[in-house]
């Protein structure tokens, strides 16, 4: 592998890194809501949830894509 694919794979390394971080993040916000608030979640976070699960899986394809190609 090149310097430069070596470059693009640590990118995609720390971007998958992030996604999943932020998807653990705002699951466990909404779960800990759930489990000390009366309030149901509003549709606002689990779109968020939503989101950030799929950001997260994006992430992570890509970065195996990547792999699977170089």
């Amino acid at each position: 592998m090149s310097p430069k694919e070596q470059q693009e794979e640590q990118v995609l390394v720390d971007a998958a890194a992030r996604a999943e971080r932020r998807s653990y993040a705002v699951s466990m916000a909404a779960v800990v809501k759930s489990l000390t608030s009366a309030e149901a979640a509003t549709v606002e976070e689990l779109a968020e949830v939503k989101a950030a699960e799929a950001e997260s899986r994006a992430a992570i394809k890509a970065l195996e894509d990547f792999q699977h190609h170089h």
